[in-house]
């Protein structure tokens, strides 16, 4: 925000006028100040702030006196950013976030708000504690990445729901899970085309799909696909 202030007065018969505006934001602390004082006038404009080069990011801060982190998450932008459980900031463009009022040598937690993200995100840890030396920084870095998944609705050659527990391998990532109910599984690590492998008690079955990631970041519903069983075991 901003502050100002000003002054007049004489001291030892030489009046004096001194008028002081100054501005405090997240990057820095600008002050302008004019005094008079004997018929002469003195300007001056100073500025104290930090400047910090960091995981190829160039970051502007208020005067970091103690340590600081970098939090990066991994290009992913307006990620809410917590220090001890408050919320200090977002992500910018660049998946970037100064945090410059750690303590040194001692442990500060860092975190992430995991349900601001988009549902295709994978996030693999949402807090970190770091512990910087004095006038030093550390990066926190948050691993976040896109991923291809889906939700796969299968049906026998009847259109009936297959049972919930039955294997499904899927052959591309060789990736194993199960049918859960009203014949709904759901695959990852999904490529353009994808073919899964479906084992019962006694009996397998085998279902091909198409898959295109949604311009809206969804995890979307295929199907429902026809697996048509045929008996015995895998082939």
């Amino acid at each position: 925000g901003w502050g100002w202030g000003v002054q007049d007065g004489h001291s030892g018969g030489i009046g004096f006028r001194q008028a002081q505006l100054q501005y405090l934001g997240s990057a820095g602390q600008v002050t302008a100040l004019m005094q008079s004082a004997a018929g002469h006038t003195v300007t001056s404009l100073d500025a104290l702030g930090s400047v910090v080069w960091m995981d190829g990011s160039l970051q502007a801060a208020r005067h970091i006196y103690d340590g600081f982190a970098l939090v990066s998450t991994d290009g992913v932008a307006n990620v809410p950013v917590l220090h001890e459980n408050r919320f200090i900031g977002h992500t910018d463009e660049g998946g970037h976030l100064l945090v410059p009022d750690l303590n040194a040598y001692q442990n500060n937690a860092l975190a992430i708000d995991s349900m601001k993200l988009a549902p295709d995100m994978r996030v693999d840890t949402t807090a970190l504690t770091v512990v910087p030396q004095a006038q030093s920084g550390v990066l926190a870095h948050f691993p976040i990445a896109r991923y291809a998944a889906a939700s796969i609705v299968l049906r026998d050659g009847e259109g009936k729901p297959l049972p919930p527990g039955t294997r499904v391998r899927h052959e591309e990532s060789g990736t194993d899970t199960v049918v859960g109910y009203d014949g709904l599984t759901f695959i990852s690590e999904l490529r353009a085309e994808n073919h899964l492998r479906l084992q019962g008690a006694d009996w397998h079955c085998a279902v091909s799909f198409g898959y295109r990631a949604p311009a809206d970041h969804s995890l979307p519903v295929i199907g429902p696909l026809i697996c048509q069983r045929q008996s015995g075991g895998s082939p």
